[in-house]
């Protein structure tokens, strides 16, 4: 019987909307930021 994968327990993404809003978007760890914040400061 093959292994059960782990379930990957996603947080949301620590950008900010252009409103200042927390960005709405789940990415999973380790990764802190989403695609569309990702590279932008």
């Amino acid at each position: 019987m093959p292994k059960a994968k782990k379930a990957v327990k996603k947080v949301r993404c620590a950008g900010k909307t252009k409103e200042g809003k927390k960005c709405s978007l789940m990415v999973a760890p380790p990764a802190k930021l989403c695609h569309l914040h990702k590279g932008k400061k």
